[in-house]
């Protein structure tokens, strides 16, 4: 230690910093491939660079849930009518179906739900939230806060809406035709809400 000191002098420690710098400075440039990953961000101050609705992930689950139907559920709407969901559906457009429960992440579909709601009237009509909650209380004033424009409906049995998708404990987006079977499946993530609002007008702008 008392040799290095005797030779790091002023002018040896620049040159030290120099040569380093040299050296360093080209391994912290990234290269093309982790350019392109590296994050984006909007001019709302919002990533966008994450998991997407066409990414390959969601194309995978879309492959799995091929084929597959909705069971047709008895559902509770938020004035404690019950309907069938077969019934809903019968002779109209596939509709596109918010699912959620009152266990999951409630950040991530409280978001969701706000976003829904700013949907035109006419839109929003097509667009049912299947939520399953205990409390016909907290079911109601959710929607009186959150989604007063959409159309809520609860599912009071412990059936899933569908048994792959629920399996996820995730909230859910898909779309159902009059046959019950789904199609187009999106997992909206709190942390990039453009996405989820670029998937729902998406599906509206395609009909």
């Amino acid at each position: 230690m008392r040799i290095l000191r005797k030779y790091m002098t002023p002018k040896t420690i620049l040159g030290i910093f120099m040569i380093t710098g040299i050296f360093t400075i080209p391994a912290c440039l990234e290269s093309p491939k982790e350019a392109q990953m590296q994050t984006t961000i909007s001019s709302e101050g919002e990533v966008t660079d994450k998991t997407r609705f066409d990414s390959p992930y969601h194309t995978s689950l879309n492959t799995t849930i091929k084929g597959e139907k909705c069971w047709d559920l008895q559902l509770i709407d938020d004035e404690g009518k019950t309907i069938q969901l077969a019934d809903l559906l019968k002779h109209s457009q596939p509709k596109l179906i918010f699912r959620f429960s009152g266990f999951d992440c409630d950040l991530c579909y409280k978001q969701v739900l706000e976003i829904c709601n700013r949907l035109d009237s006419l839109y929003a009509k097509d667009l049912l939230v299947v939520g399953t909650f205990e409390s016909d209380r907290e079911f109601r004033l959710l929607k009186a806060t959150y989604a007063p424009k959409l159309r809520f409906l609860n599912i009071k049995s412990t059936r899933p809406l569908n048994t792959t998708l629920d399996a996820l404990d995730k909230p859910y987006f898909c779309k159902v035709d009059e046959n019950l079977n789904i199609s187009n499946v999106y997992l909206p993530d709190k942390k990039y809400p453009g996405h989820t609002r670029e998937y729902v007008e998406g599906h509206f702008k395609r009909k």
